[in-house]
């Protein structure tokens, strides 16, 4: 379909058509997304062009409602197309119809002005379509149309005109417009105005514009200071363009001969060099050459440039104030106005332009001037208005440029500034020939590889020194780059550089380089300390350097610098220099009165930062606490300052007034007391961290985390045995006297992975969500750690216990039994809870928790050398074996290949092929079905092991429910469907799970985190019928179904959740497919839930119920068709919204129907009159919830 023919030009010129059609709309908003693609003026040249297409074409736009925003795409259409057909070689007069009641020419005019006050693109195509009609020569003849239309513009910005401009024909309803220049309510026609007249100097022809190009040169000029004062950026930038185009237009057309020109570039003559450039003999790059030599040497005359030199310079200092301007797109526009203006200039007075440019590169100007003068040296280069001989001097100015970064407040700006030298760089790589960029490639490489380096921006280009880096991350680099240099000039870094950076800790007033500086000590410490005693690189001790640290922590301490702004970053860098100088041992100081000093203060200031609120200063805190008692307090005979701090620290955690971070951080610390001091408080402290520990205690779940972590680390150090470090099955007997030790710490065992088993058990939820999640992940990673310990010595006391009791022994009449630390009931219970864990939402939980399953199954082996007793152990590796095969898959189908028959057994090396994703899902619950599996089969065989299975089992399917009742539909798909295909497979599997769920909801009851998920899991089954081959059976189907009604009641009872109300009648309506008795009850929980107070469940009920009964229509054929079909008209009839008292009647018979026996309801009580309501108050916002039920 043709453009003219949506705008009506089959019409005759007299009839105005109102509207266009929809069809027409949308393709003119083709035209708008062709033209926002490849841009208007291109898109513009495709339309018809045709004398007859003019006066339809602007008569439909007359016809446009200009406030229909739904529709501005066509009006943007048709100015443009306008723009291109009033271009026609023909007077206007000569098509002129005379039909408007004013000239054609008034007319367009006219039009064109309306739509410069729009908001949108409409504007832009109306300033476009004026321009183009004042480029014909017809009307600058007697009409002086655009001498009008310059009158009317200066009156619209309330600009008095410079010169004689008299208005001709200038209507006073143009003139009504008047307003104050800049003003809000017309800001859009200032920038309508402002983008006509900044397109009339761009189109306009110069002869047709000579006489009055003086008056409205001088005008726009002397107007433009106030324009750049104004606020908006759009306004701004007008003034740019208007600038630029004033001066060009005063200018000569030819370009300035001066210009550095650096040749022809073909590709095809590089790509046909062969030969060196000592030996080249191409034509193309002997020319280049030749000509690069005649411009050096060449003393350019300047031609003659007849120009008014005032207007010139108002409108160059114009764009050099525009290159200051605080918006980027203004001063990107200046920029290109000074390489535009300057390209029409005589040398000297373009040399003048450049030196002004290169002035604003100054440590006295902003950096929005440095941006923007960058940009116009780039402009200027590209154009080749920078000579060869100015490079000198240009150079230096861009390098500082790619270093520009000021510090403001707490960040720095500088990033644009840098970004736009490599721009600038990027311009002399394009201008010069290579001979004559030469001898500065070097200087500015260098520039531009620091940027590329070190710059903290993605696409910027500054050098950033070292530690006085304004980013953290960058002085961590910085400092563990002195580090690594430590080895390079061990006694340089010890006796110059940490003398240099202790005086910036203390006497820099930039917390930035106090900082840096402090992280560069600690790391050239550690860097020092790294290196060998017998290296002969550095023999010399640490002297100056040393003393230069050590004296930092009183300093830094007493000195106030760790409080007020930026004091947590000070405290930081103190405690890693405390480890540092720890480390190193450098704290003592040997042959002095008070060789402990030092430590003292130490401790002092560690135990502070363990009470802060920031955890990263905790941990720092804890870190060189760690490393104090590891090198200066190995044993008992060295100081008793740990006993009193570890009362200290106790007291922190046991007080009920302790703040709660500071509880946070004495757990933490209380984890890095030496072996000694706890011997001697073990009782006290693991009994303090058990209390920490506990889920309904009264701790924050950060502080619940770091105990749960701390204990572990605790039975790590009391018998030093590392749980990582338990590699075989077989017992080392280096670790025998850890063994032993462990063994008079028994009982305190069992405290422990009890606390631990129990911080598995924490599901506390707040604002930020399921928090018990941290502590459980910790607990899981601490039994991960523990166990073996324990395992390891339960071994080696049942030998000890083994051994004293044979008849040979010196102990044979020692009877009694020997208790294990980790007994059958505690084992079964660890691997359940893992069980648990590794099927539950959260997948970082089912990352950790699988994790330690897999390492606690390598530790628990088959054979006589077992470490302990795994319960139902063959179950548990099928698991494994079943994960592994999933991964494999998985793995094979990422790259496109099958799995092989044997990759899916268990290997025999300690490292499987692919290590098993345990988060993923699809990985994950397929394998766990393995328990439900075995279990069935017990079941059957009537194993004596049976109740191992059934506990494990059933803290599966505590944990699978949470996952097949979430939200998210991926996990409820993946852990469902891995439960669903296991319930398909036969009746006695969809029973045992069925009394599994009856078991979960009657443990858990009360607990909507679980019963929540479960109902919804359960309502899932039903509509999926999953228990199709369990309903056949009959009786037992029936005595589950009628379970499952009874006990979904009893949870649903007295509650207001809407969503969990709907979760349960949905379940009652599912049981509806159950035969028999449970059928029965499901129908009475149905009609009971059409009672429901809340209008919502009523509603959810009825149509699902309705639903259900089509599905279901053979087994509801007892009640007879009439019945069946009046049941289902009163269900789909009634309105369940209106109030529950006007339902009862319909509710009785719908009993009835169903044979039932409607319920007796108690008499309505009369409510006791309550204060009437003011005539004009209506029904409160909560009275409308608790109406609706939401």
């Amino acid at each position: 379909m043709k453009v003219s023919s949506l705008c009506g030009e089959d019409e005759t010129p007299g009839e105005k058509k109102s509207a266009l059609p929809a069809v027409a709309h949308k393709a003119w908003r083709v035209v708008y997304v062709l033209c926002k693609t490849r841009g208007y003026k291109t898109i513009t040249g495709f339309f018809p062009h045709k004398v007859e297409d003019l006066e339809p074409a602007l008569l439909m736009l007359l016809a446009q409602n200009q406030s229909d925003y739904n529709t501005w795409q066509t009006r943007y259409g048709l100015l443009l197309w306008l723009s291109l057909i009033v271009l026609i070689p023909f007077d206007l007069k000569t098509v002129d119809s005379n039909h408007h009641g004013r000239s054609l020419t008034e007319t367009l005019v006219a039009t064109g002005k309306k739509y410069l006050k729009d908001s949108g693109p409409t504007r832009e195509a109306a300033a476009f379509f004026l321009a183009k009609l004042f480029t014909r020569r017809d009307l600058q003849g007697a009409s002086l149309e655009l001498s009008n239309f310059a009158s009317w513009a200066f009156h619209t910005l309330n600009i008095k005109p410079v010169g004689d401009i008299k208005p001709v024909g200038v209507r006073k309803a143009d003139n009504d417009s008047k307003t104050k220049l800049g003003e809000k309510a017309d800001v859009f026609l200032t920038a309508g105005v402002l983008q006509t007249i900044a397109a009339i100097l761009k189109y306009v022809p110069r002869d047709c514009l000579r006489p009055i190009l003086t008056t409205i040169t001088h005008t726009l000029l002397n107007s433009n200071h106030e324009l750049v004062r104004s606020r908006s950026g759009v306004l701004r930038k007008l003034s740019m363009k208007i600038s630029q185009r004033a001066a060009i237009a005063l200018l000569p057309v030819k370009l300035a001969p001066w210009r550095y020109q650096r040749g022809r570039r073909l590709l095809v003559e590089n790509l046909q060099k062969r030969k060196s450039d000592e030996t080249c003999t191409s034509t193309a790059e002997k020319g280049e050459r030749k000509r690069g030599k005649q411009e050096l040497t060449s003393d350019f005359k300047n031609e003659e440039f007849d120009f008014d030199e005032d207007v010139l310079e108002e409108a160059i200092e114009m764009l050099l104030q525009g290159l200051r301007d605080r918006e980027t797109i203004v001063r990107w526009s200046a920029a290109k106005g000074i390489g535009r203006v300057t390209n029409r200039l005589p040398k000297n007075h373009g040399d003048d332009v450049v030196m002004a440019v290169l002035e604003l590169i100054s440590p006295h100007e902003s950096h929005t001037a440095w941006h923007g003068a960058c940009l116009a040296i780039a402009e200027l280069a590209r154009r080749g208005l920078i000579l060869p001989s100015r490079l000198p001097t240009v150079l230096p100015k861009t390098l500082q440029a790619l270093e520009y970064s000021v510090r403001q407040g707490s960040h720095s700006v500088g990033a644009h500034v840098r970004d736009s030298a490599c721009f600038v760089a990027w311009a002399f790589a394009r201008a010069y020939a290579p001979q004559i960029f030469k001898p500065y490639v070097l200087m500015l490489a260098q520039g531009l590889l620091a940027a590329a380096v070190f710059d903290r921006e993605k696409g910027g280009g500054s050098r950033i020194s070292g530690a006085r880096g304004a980013a953290g991350a960058v002085r961590t680099l910085s400092a563990l780059t002195l580090r690594k240099l430590t080895h390079k000039a061990p006694e340089f870094l010890s006796d110059k550089v940490i003398p240099e950076l202790a005086s910036r800790c203390t006497g820099s007033g930039d917390i930035s380089e106090r900082h840096g500086a402090c992280l560069s000590v600690a790391e050239i410490i550690n860097g020092l300390s790294e290196i060998p005693s017998q290296d002969a690189a550095y023999s010399k001790p640490l002297t100056k350097g040393r003393e230069a640290a050590v004296r930092l922590i009183p300093l830094l301490a007493e000195g106030r610098l760790l409080l007020g702004k930026g004091g947590n970053l000070m405290r930081e860098a103190l405690c890693q220099l405390i480890g540092a100088l720890a480390n190193a041992n450098l704290l003592k100081e040997e042959g002095k009165e008070t060789p402990d000093y030092y430590i003292s203060i130490s401790l002092r200031v560690l135990l502070d930062n363990i009470v802060q609120p920031v955890i990263q200063i905790q941990e720092y805190a804890v870190s060189a606490l760690d490393s104090l008692a590891r090198q200066h307090y190995k044993d008992s005979s060295q100081s008793t300052v740990f006993s009193s701090l570890t009362k200290t620290l106790l007291d922190i955690v046991s007080s009920p007034n302790s703040t709660e971070h500071g509880r946070r951080g004495a757990c933490m610390a209380l984890g890095t007391l030496p072996r000694w001091v706890l011997s001697k408080d073990k009782t006290r402290v693991i009994a303090t961290l058990a209390m920490a520990a506990d889920p309904k205690g009264y701790t924050e779940p950060e502080t619940r985390k770091a105990a749960v972590g701390t204990l572990a680390k605790i039975c790590e150090r009391l018998s030093e045995i590392s749980g990582d470090s338990i590699q075989g099955k077989r017992i080392v007997p280096a670790l025998a006297e850890g063994i032993s030790r462990m063994a008079r710490h028994r009982l305190l065992g069992h405290v422990v992975f009890d606390a631990l088993l129990l911080a598995l058990k924490d599901y506390a939820i707040d604002r930020r969500g399921d928090v018990g999640s941290w502590v459980r992940e910790a607990g899981i990673q601490a039994l991960a750690s523990v166990t073996p310990i324990l395992a390891y010595t339960d071994t080696v006391l049942a030998t000890r216990h083994q051994t004293q009791s044979s008849p040979n022994s010196n102990s044979a009449g020692n009877t009694s039994s020997f208790v294990p630390m980790l007994g059958e009931r505690r084992v079964l219970l660890l691997f359940g809870s893992l069980l648990k864990q590794m099927s539950e939402k959260i997948a970082r939980i089912r990352e950790a928790a699988g994790k330690a399953f897999e390492s606690l199954m390598c530790v628990g082996e088959e054979d006589e050398d077992a470490l302990f007793h795994i319960p139902s152990r063959k179950t548990l590796l099928s698991i494994l074996d079943r994960a592994r095969k999933n991964q494999k898959a998985f793995e094979c189908q990422k790259l496109g290949s099958e799995p092989s028959k044997d990759e899916g057994k268990t290997k025999t090396t300690p490292d499987a092929p692919y290590p098993i994703d345990w988060s993923r899902g699809e990985t994950t619950f397929p394998a766990l079905m393995a328990v439900l599996e075995d279990a069935l089969t017990a079941s059957e065989a009537k194993n004596t092991k049976i109740e191992n299975l059934v506990d494990l089992r059933r803290m599966l399917i505590s944990g699978l429910v949470l996952s097949c009742g979430s939200r998210t539909k991926h996990l409820s798909d993946a852990a469902g469907g891995a439960l669903h295909a296991f319930m398909s497979t036969g009746s006695e599997q969809s029973l045992l799970v069925g009394k599994d769920l009856l078991w979960v909801l009657e443990t858990f009851r009360g607990e909507k985190r679980v019963t929540s998920n479960l109902l919804r899991a359960l309502a899932r089954m039903l509509s999926d019928e999953v228990f199709a081959a369990l309903i056949e059976t009959g009786v037992k189907s029936i005595k589950l179904g009628r379970q499952i009604v009874m006990e979904v009641e009893k949870e649903t009872k007295n509650s207001d959740d809407v969503t969990f109300l709907v979760s349960a009648a949905r379940v009652y309506i599912g049981i509806l497919s159950f035969p028999g008795g449970a059928r029965s009850v499901a129908i009475q929980r149905c009609l009971k839930s059409l009672e429901h107070p809340f209008p919502k469940v009523r509603v959810t009920i009825a149509e699902e119920f309705y639903s259900q009964i089509l599905v279901l229509e053979d087994q509801f054929e007892s009640l007879g068709e009439e019945r069946y079909d009046e049941i289902l008209e009163k269900l789909t009839e009634t309105s369940w919204n209106a109030p529950v008292v006007s339902l009862e009647k319909v509710i009785d018979e719908l009993y009835i129907l169903f044979d039932q026996s409607p319920p007796i309801r108690k008499p309505a009580q009369v409510k006791k009159p309550t204060k009437a309501k003011a005539a004009n108050e209506g029904p409160s916002y909560l009275d409308l919830v608790k109406e609706m039920g939401f």
